[in-house]
């Protein structure tokens, strides 16, 4: 009866491995490299998979960008790429685990885990934002509905395990950099009508519809 058995609820599971870990062990879990739990036998982990519209691998498919993907709009059409890149991400994790290349000191990394950073749910408010091409609208409603079909897809569960975990990006007000001076600067301070009818639905249909 621990965390290895996999017939138990996942809320026992974790908590057995919180009871066998120290704060410190458990907080460096929470970064992109993830260190292996010698005591544990859990080994390392890369989490940063940056796989927006396929693996980052040349053996993964490469689906239309976010631009395009948006330009479909069709959450079904969002459901089926969510589901391919995570069977294929499960495939490719599998492969190089097997060749035992966890994502950590391996070289070349990003795109061999199963947790995707992705997608990008960030609106359009200036053309000129550099990560323009990476989502799909500037319009609030159009997204959460895309995002709700992607996550649905990429998470449909097999034999009660998740295909693949995705990590919809990057937290609201993200993208309101300061124009045209730079795009590594800039004040995320918005009102709360925009906040909560802007910036906020397509998390909530993130993580609480999807």
């Amino acid at each position: 009866n621990t965390f290895w058995d996999w017939t138990l609820p996942t809320s026992r599971r974790i908590n057995d491995i919180l009871s066998r870990t120290a704060l410190n062990q458990q907080v460096f879990q929470l970064q992109n490299s993830a260190p292996a739990l010698e005591n544990l036998d859990i080994p390392a982990y890369q989490w940063l998979n940056d796989d927006l519209h396929g693996l980052r691998r040349h053996t993964g498919t490469s689906f239309p960008n976010g631009n395009a993907l948006g330009a479909s709009w069709s959450p079904e059409t969002l459901s089926d790429v969510g589901k391919a890149i995570a069977v294929e991400a499960r495939a490719i994790h599998h492969f190089y685990t097997n060749l035992g290349q966890r994502g950590v000191d391996d070289g070349y990394w990003n795109g061999i885990g199963m947790t995707i950073y992705a997608p990008n749910i960030n609106l359009v408010r200036d053309p000129r934002w550099g990560r323009a091409q990476e989502v799909y609208s500037e319009d609030p409603l159009l997204t959460s509905t895309l995002v709700e079909g992607y996550v649905n897809g990429m998470q449909e569960t097999e034999d009660g395990y998740l295909r693949a975990a995705a990590c919809c990006k990057h937290y609201a007000a993200y993208d309101v950099e300061s124009f045209p001076t730079t795009r590594y600067f800039y004040d995320a301070k918005v009102d709360g009508r925009n906040m909560w009818e802007t910036y906020l639905p397509a998390f909530y249909a993130c993580t609480a519809k999807a």
